[in-house]
């Protein structure tokens, strides 16, 4: 039985302007909104190997690279949360990679960018090291998963690894083909980083 106490919630039209007027502040201090409205891009070249298992792995469970990027961001925050010194969290930099490289384009909440790129600096990592640290989280936080899934993918078309990475490949070049296309459709022109990205 509902209590009589309870003040009535805002349910029609006039209502809900009513308590928004009524209530100015929500979500603020001092005046300042402390929730962030929007997406931020994260953006970089990463080694080309680490670009690819993360298409393969986005491909296997039907994920964009917004999602890469977001679970990826909340993966690395949590590391160098238990880990002291950046040195101990990823030991990539100690690394010689002289191969291609790829750029990587994926959207994240506003405030979880702000979180990322503070704790990123206070380690001491640059803003170019972002977009490969946060790669680099994403592929070995999925990696057990992936692995099931590429099994269960295997045994369900009866082909080899091999085969189901190729057509990961190609429902990548597809999804960015099609991208391209409709904005061309729209009228708009394809900018230096969509040329950069094409094969």
């Amino acid at each position: 039985m509902p209590n009589p106490e309870t003040p009535k919630k805002p349910v029609t039209l006039e209502e809900l302007e009513a308590d928004k007027k009524a209530h100015p502040e929500r979500g603020m201090i001092n005046g300042i909104s402390v929730v962030e409205r929007g997406s931020q891009e994260l953006r970089g070249h990463i080694p080309k190997p680490l670009y690819d298992e993360m298409i393969y792995i986005t491909r296997a469970f039907s994920l964009g690279k917004a999602e890469a990027a977001q679970y990826g961001a909340w993966e690395a925050i949590d590391r160098m949360c238990v880990h002291e010194s950046g040195q101990d969290f990823l030991k990539w930099k100690t690394i010689q990679y002289d191969g291609p490289y790829r750029l990587f384009r994926g959207g994240m909440p506003i405030g979880l960018y702000e979180s990322l790129t503070s704790t990123l600096e206070e380690k001491g990592y640059a803003p170019e090291d972002m977009a490969t640290i946060v790669i680099s989280c994403f592929v070995s936080k999925c990696n057990k998963a992936y692995q099931k899934r590429l099994k269960q993918l295997t045994e369900k078309f009866q082909v080899s690894e091999a085969e189901i990475l190729d057509i990961f490949a190609d429902d990548a070049k597809k999804i960015a083909r099609d991208k391209k296309i409709e904005k061309l459709k729209l009228g708009e022109e394809l900018t230096e980083i969509d040329r950069e990205k094409m094969d």
